[in-house]
């Protein structure tokens, strides 16, 4: 493979680049003040290395270029592109604090793509995937990178966005280019090959309806639906042939499903009178651990929190009392991503040192990757294959079930959630992840915040230098938080190797975690505090406030303070000392949290 680089759109004379598969598909960030300053990429093999249409001798793969999207489409693009090779990444415009969303993709080709073909296949691609072709629709997805001899910058952002510049590989195959009919015209997009792709694209979204739903007229909606999104759409008739046919022989295949023939529902509203009928919270650890909900165990590396998530295991697979709380009894399946082994001899340890063998756990080191449906989707089968619900998923660590994801990306997050959530419905469980603090654990969780904020309740473990453990419940959606107990890890030997197991030294006590505070931070909570707690309601106007702060903050300049004083209030409001938003009908509001309120 032989591509062109080139130092800038003025700059047509390039040099040849010969990247292994390792380099083309791994691309270094590079942080400049200019985009003009990044280096360049034409990826296509150019007489003389010099850019010009004319000079293009065969291309390599497919760009497809995201510009400047109000909404984050990141999701979108990693689903529709997940079955091939290439990667994705953020470009130098990219500015999410903006609402302005700019992502590049690159598609790997299993060969060379003839110049006069490259548009057709470029178009065709687009045509064939319903997420492409309403990114297209919605003005997003930049048409014009279907020319040949373009270049595209590379991987690259400014200093000051260096924390939103993001890359996704995509782990698939080599894309096989659809590149028979020429495509001349805005009807060239309905020719054989083109009725081929589209074809091929709605039998497998009707393959996954029908295993979904088991409801002929759920999947003829949703189907029809799909359908509407390809340019143009498939003849009606025409879909429903498709339907028909995949329908019939799903259950031809699989006599051990049955079609639904009718179903109610899901959704349910209350008067207020009903609610005090409505069921209290089911939980699996009384006041701790809500059953059906998703939740995390978190901590700094060798805090202990492996140790904490099998001990919880075990006494939930058994019934037994964890930490003397009530526990209902609820199978167990431990992914166990990190240490396999090391996590296998603790369960066992376990297992000899209290004399308790429960049947009802089972432990599994196959891959689950909660970026990847496919992935997910395998997962969820082979448990449901299984028979398993009504229990709890255990992924230890959401780490190595994310390689390649920046935890710190809210938009690829997302995905992660969803995933999470779609294990804990379609299994009907509980999920726990167990996963790491940041750098600095003052700060929680590490990755976006909308991790935690997704989380039903989240228990963060820490251990001190003499080796006494905590745990202490930091958020619980449907009970007090701050309870907490203390423990200790004792060695133990199984089969002539060490390990431990939990041994509890603390009472069942309500705790509080301070949090440290910086100069700046303390001063304004502070001022917030001695500006809003004596109003009887609690809560004020956050622009008033704000400006009346200002005022009492003479140690800073008076032209930074506003901005300042915002900044902080964003970190207090993520500590969870503050509160913004809506209150009482009353929007744009400020208080004092009951967690702040003891700080």
């Amino acid at each position: 493979m032989e591509l062109t680089k080139v130092s800038g759109h003025k700059h047509p004379q390039g040099v040849a680049w010969n990247p292994s598969l390792k380099e083309l598909l791994t691309p270094k960030l590079q942080v400049v003040d200019k985009k003009e300053f990044a280096s360049g990429t034409l990826y296509a093999k150019a007489k003389d290395n010099y850019r010009k249409k004319e000079n293009i001798e065969e291309m390599y793969g497919v760009v497809l270029d995201i510009d400047k999207s109000p909404t984050d489409v990141l999701p979108m693009l990693i689903e529709a592109l997940q079955g091939y090779q290439g990667y994705i990444n953020t470009t130098f415009s990219h500015d999410p604090r903006h609402e302005k969303y700019c992502y590049r993709a690159f598609i790997n080709s299993e060969s060379p793509i003839k110049p006069e073909d490259y548009e057709a296949g470029f178009v065709n691609l687009v045509n064939s995937n319903p997420i492409l072709c309403e990114l297209k629709e919605k003005g997003i997805l930049d048409m014009s990178a279907k020319d040949v001899g373009r270049f595209f910058y590379d991987f690259s952002c400014s200093p000051d966005r260096e924390d939103d510049a993001y890359f996704h590989a995509l782990g698939g195959m080599p894309l096989i280019p659809d590149t028979q009919n020429r495509v001349t015209n805005k009807d060239d997009s309905s020719s054989e090959s083109g009725v081929v792709q589209r074809n091929i694209s709605l039998t497998k979204e009707v393959g996954r309806l029908v295993q979904e739903h088991k409801h002929k007229p759920t999947v003829i909606r949703e189907a029809l639906a799909f359908n509407e999104k390809f340019n143009p759409p498939l003849d009606t008739q025409e879909a429903m042939a498709v339907i028909n046919s995949i329908w019939k022989k799903h259950f031809k295949d699989n006599p051990e499903d049955t079609p639904i023939k009718e179903i109610t529902s899901g959704r349910k509203s209350y008067k207020l009178k009903d609610l005090k009928n409505l069921p209290k919270v089911d939980w699996l650890v009384e006041g701790v651990l809500a059953n059906k909900g998703i939740t995390s165990i978190y901590g700094a590396s060798g805090s202990s929190k492996s140790f904490l998530a099998i001990d919880l295991c075990m006494n939930l697979a058994l019934g037994k009392t964890w930490f003397d709380i009530p526990v209902t009894k609820a199978p167990v399946v431990y992914t166990a991503l990190e240490g396999f082994t090391g996590v296998v001899k603790r369960l066992q340890g376990w297992s000899n040192h209290n004399g308790w063998y429960p049947n009802n756990l089972e432990i599994t080191k196959d891959e689950l990757l909660l970026a990847e449906n496919r992935s997910v989707d395998e997962f969820i089968n082979f448990y449901k294959g299984k028979e398993f619900t009504n229990g709890i998923v255990v992924i230890d660590t959401l780490n190595n079930a994310c390689p390649n994801i920046d935890e710190n990306h809210a938009g690829a997050m997302s995905g992660v959630i969803y995933n999470l959530k779609r294990i804990q419905k379609d299994l009907d469980c509980t999920v726990l992840i167990v996963h790491h603090s940041g750098k600095n654990e003052e700060n929680g969780m590490r990755g976006s915040s909308s991790l935690k904020a997704s989380m039903d309740s989240v228990l963060h473990v820490t251990q001190s230098n003499d080796g006494l453990c905590n745990w202490v419940l930091e958020k619980s959606k449907d009970s007090e938080c701050g309870v907490g107990y203390s423990y200790r890890l004792d060695e133990i030997e199984y089969k002539g190797e060490s390990t431990c197991v939990i041994r509890v030294v603390g009472n069942h006590e309500p705790t509080v975690k301070k949090i440290k505070l910086g100069t700046n931070q303390r001063r304004v909570f502070d001022l917030l505090k001695e500006r809003i707690l004596p109003n009887l309601s609690q809560d004020e106007d956050m622009e008033t406030v704000i400006k009346d702060v200002a005022t009492q903050w003479t140690e800073q300049p008076s032209n930074k303070r506003t901005n300042l004083i915002r900044s902080n209030i964003s970190m207090l409001v993520k500590y969870g000392l503050v509160g913004t938003g809506l209150r009482e009908q009353l929007q744009d509001r400020i208080w004092i949290t009951e967690k702040g309120m003891n700080q």
